[in-house]
């Protein structure tokens, strides 16, 4: 008798396939882990890129290979003819539906369950790290959550309810780091709680996401101005002013950082361009002004500031003071009574 061994599995490149999709799946999470600091984009892609090639690795994996042992016990040399007992309806039955072999039955199904687990499990890992970052990228600056704790920062922080705004802000900040509105609002929360470094770093923060935002160009000069770092607060809001020409309450910053140095001539030219053209008039800006042309001796000019001055607030001795120096005689003398009453 003849014993014949017939293997129906065929060599094939599945096992380094399988190892490639592993290797570059490793790969991309190594990358993953060096750029983990870097930026939260990167990290997302490279994740989801590692999970997919893994998933790929998973679901190329060779299958068992099985061989099927058949005995022939005809004489050698003899041609065998198949006979069959089976009617033509239960050949047709045969065609449309498949028995398994009882012997191969349960490493196939269970082959089968672990690769739907492992596409299942890839799929999952792939959308779950890539979506974030497909959110980032088409999506309009800030969840519909965010936005929320945003416009709520808001409203405390026009409210002068400081500790409130800053809860607020790092809620929004938490649901999306790339919040500039929010982040410029942080910010400006923590110059008020007198952490102007802290704001620094999140006024840069808002650039490196956008560089044209002025809002955080504009806190950042603010921050500098209180610093008494004059030049460099100038070196940023004179370009700024360049590309909007319109920012009046950066025109006020540049004309302050000018009247800290004792520089009236260019303060001056800044306010007198905020004053005439922007919605900023004020009795600080007044009373300032009106000091300038005081100092410039001209005095109509500074007694008419110093009056609008006081249309906005009505308290300050100081301008009493003056315009009862600046007006003689009677005019004069209702002035200098009430700097003398607001100053008991």
């Amino acid at each position: 008798m003849n014993v014949e061994e017939v293997d129906s599995s065929k060599p094939d490149s599945s096992p380094k396939k399988s190892r490639s999709f592993f290797l570059i799946g490793y790969a991309f999470l190594v990358a993953m882990a060096l750029f983990w600091s870097v930026d939260s984009s990167i990290v997302y892609i490279l994740l989801g890129i590692g999970c997919f090639f893994l998933f790929l690795g998973f679901n190329s994996r060779p299958k068992s290979v099985e061989k099927s042992y058949s005995k022939s016990y005809r004489p050698q040399g003899q041609r065998e003819y198949q006979t069959s007992t089976e009617s033509v309806e239960d050949k047709l039955k045969q065609m449309f539906q498949r028995k398994p072999s009882a012997t191969a039955a349960q490493p196939t199904d269970a082959m089968a369950k672990g690769r739907k687990i492992a596409i299942a499990i890839g799929i999952g890992f792939f959308v779950l790290f890539t979506m974030p970052f497909v959110a980032a990228l088409f999506g309009s600056g800030g969840s519909e959550d965010s936005i929320s704790y945003y416009m709520a920062a808001q409203q405390h922080f026009d409210a002068q309810r400081y500790d409130s705004a800053y809860i607020e802000y790092k809620h929004a900040l938490a649901l999306d780091p790339e919040y500039v509105e929010a982040i410029v609002g942080y910010g400006s929360v923590l110059v008020i709680r007198n952490e102007n470094d802290s704001a620094i770093l999140m006024f840069n923060r808002a650039l490196e996401i956008n560089p044209d935002y002025g809002q955080a160009t504009f806190q950042k000069a603010r921050v500098w101005y209180y610093q008494k770092k004059y030049s460099e607060a100038i070196n940023i809001l004179t370009p700024l002013l360049t590309e909007q020409p319109q920012y009046y309450d950066a025109m006020l910053a540049l004309g302050d950082c000018y009247y800290a140095q004792d520089n009236y001539v260019d303060a001056i030219a800044w306010y007198e361009n905020a004053y005439q053209n922007g919605d900023v008039r004020g009795a600080m800006l007044c009373y300032i002004m009106g000091y300038i042309y005081e100092t410039k001796q001209d005095n109509n000019r500074a007694i008419e500031l110093y009056k609008e001055a006081l249309t906005y607030d009505d308290t300050i001795a100081d301008i009493y003071e003056r315009l009862g120096r600046l007006i003689p005689g009677d005019d004069g003398n209702a002035y200098r009574v009430k700097a003398i009453e607001l100053q008991k």
